[in-house]
C-alpha cells in the first residue's frame, strides 16, 4: 500500500512540474514583448501575428495531437512536445528575422499542444 501511495505522489508532483513548465514557456512571450521590441524594433502589431501564429496552431493542434494521443502514447506525446518546446525556446532565444521567429513561435504552439493529449 505505501509503494502504491509513494508511487501516486512522485506521479503527481513529476505531472505538475512538467504541466507548469509547460505552462511557463507557453506565457514567456508576453513577458519579452517590451524586451524584443526594444531590441528588434518590432511593432506591437508584427509581435501580435507572432502570438496569432502560436494560437492558431495552439489551437489545431490540440485537435490533432488529441487524435494522435488516442493512437500513440501520451506520455511519449508528452514527452516529445516538452523536448522539443524547450529546444525552440532555447532556438528562439538567439534573435532571427522576424519571420524566422514567427515560425519558431507558431511550432512552439504546435508541440505545446501535445501536452493535452490523453490516451
Amino acid at each position: 500500500m505505501a509503494d502504491l501511495k509513494t508511487w501516486k505522489l512522485k506521479t503527481l508532483a513529476l505531472l505538475w512540474i512538467t504541466y507548469g513548465s509547460i505552462y511557463l514557456i507557453r506565457v514567456n512571450f508576453s513577458v519579452a514583448i517590451p524586451g524584443i521590441m526594444e531590441e528588434f524594433a518590432w511593432s506591437r502589431t508584427q509581435l501580435g501575428a507572432m502570438a496569432t501564429a502560436f494560437l492558431w496552431t495552439y489551437a489545431v493542434g490540440h485537435f490533432v495531437n488529441g487524435q494522435l494521443g488516442d493512437r500513440f502514447s501520451a506520455r511519449k506525446m508528452l514527452a516529445v512536445g516538452f523536448t522539443l518546446a524547450a529546444a525552440i525556446c532555447a532556438v528562439f532565444s538567439l534573435g532571427w528575422p522576424l519571420v524566422v521567429m514567427t515560425v519558431l513561435w507558431a511550432a512552439n504552439g504546435w508541440v505545446q499542444s501535445m501536452g493535452g493529449a490523453r490516451s
